[in-house]
């Protein structure tokens, strides 16, 4: 499988960039469409490089201090009133 990660995101940029070649303009909320569309597609194939799904990826390292940045996060925000 191709890694889904930003680099992955910068490319297919690049390579609709390159393939219009100018000849299709897209307005601000159009580029947000598809660039939304691109990482919700590479979201989804993160995902599908796992086995057991969700249920896999919850128990990894990164999901856990992912996590546990969010909640440190909401900590501090509430300590800084």
């Amino acid at each position: 499988m191709t890694v889904h990660d930003i680099s992955h995101l910068d490319a297919l940029w690049d390579t609709a960039s390159s393939v219009s070649e100018g000849a299709v303009n897209v307005n601000p909320a159009e580029a947000f469409v598809l660039g939304a569309s691109i990482l919700l597609h590479d979201a989804a194939m993160s995902l599908a490089a796992y086995s057991g799904g969700l249920a896999e990826v919850r128990t990894t390292i990164a999901w856990k201090d992912a996590i546990a940045r969010l909640a440190l996060g909401r900590v501090d925000e509430l300590t800084q009133v």
